[in-house]
């Protein structure tokens, strides 16, 4: 079976070219919105990210990302997308 690569611009056109039916397969981040009428599979990719920023911005950041873990948000979303 020969495979026929359809390249687009935004994730939202990725999304409607999908529900069009004009591909079988897309490549984009899982969004609850999108899983309304979108079936996700599991990761074939997970990455490291890492945030930038001044020092002041920094210190804010890791104190926002604690207190987001603290709360259970992360471990939620974690348990919503079953990862």
């Amino acid at each position: 079976m020969a495979a026929e690569l359809l390249t687009v611009t935004s994730a939202g056109q990725a999304v409607e070219t999908l529900k069009a039916g004009c591909v079988d397969v897309g490549f984009f981040a899982i969004d609850p919105a999108r899983g309304v009428d979108t079936a996700f599979t599991g990761p074939y990719v997970q990455i490291e990210g890492s945030y930038l920023g001044r020092e002041a911005g920094a210190k804010y950041l890791a104190a926002f990302v604690e207190e987001m873990k603290a709360s259970g948000f992360v471990a939620e979303a974690l348990r919503r997308h079953a990862i």
